[in-house]
């Protein structure tokens, strides 16, 4: 399977890793599970988790999501580009 043909299945299930470009924003990471925002790193996730992610992620490009409808349920573009989508490897937190 092709590198482009790989990365088109893990977007087509809902889950994926998304790495955004590091412009100075408080996330970098989010975790997507049946398009939904299941993890957020390193901070912010109080507000991007539960979102729904409404655009096909692709490296380069920009996400549109919906956020939860108890904080609003507004659509928006996340400013910040991709620079890495992958299968979904959801990081579990540890207790101190």
């Amino acid at each position: 399977m092709t590198k482009t043909l790989k990365a088109a299945a893990v977007i087509a299930s809902g889950n994926a890793t998304i790495t955004f470009e590091d412009q100075g924003q408080d996330f970098l990471v989010w975790d997507i599970k049946d398009r939904k925002v299941v993890a957020c790193r390193p901070f912010q996730a109080d507000l991007w988790v539960g979102s729904e992610v409404l655009s096909f992620p692709e490296v380069g490009k920009t996400v549109e999501i919906q956020m939860p409808t108890d904080r609003g349920g507004r659509r928006m573009w996340v400013k910040y580009p991709l620079v890495k989508v992958e299968a979904f490897r959801m990081v579990e937190e540890k207790a101190p």
